[in-house]
């Protein structure tokens, strides 16, 4: 994140493991659409994913 990347975290996923606290800049998209991370993979050639 330091150098530009961004870590997009599911706002279910969350939820299903009780995480109550992330680190400062992580994103959260809304379940079930993940807007943010659909507009991403409209607009990229290479995803890295884990």
């Amino acid at each position: 994140m330091n150098n530009g990347g961004r870590v997009i975290a599911c706002e279910h996923c969350i939820g299903s493991f009780d995480i109550d606290n992330l680190l400062r800049g992580v994103e959260v998209d809304p379940h079930p659409y993940m807007p943010k991370i659909q507009k991403i993979l409209s607009e990229v050639d290479v995803m890295l994913d884990y």
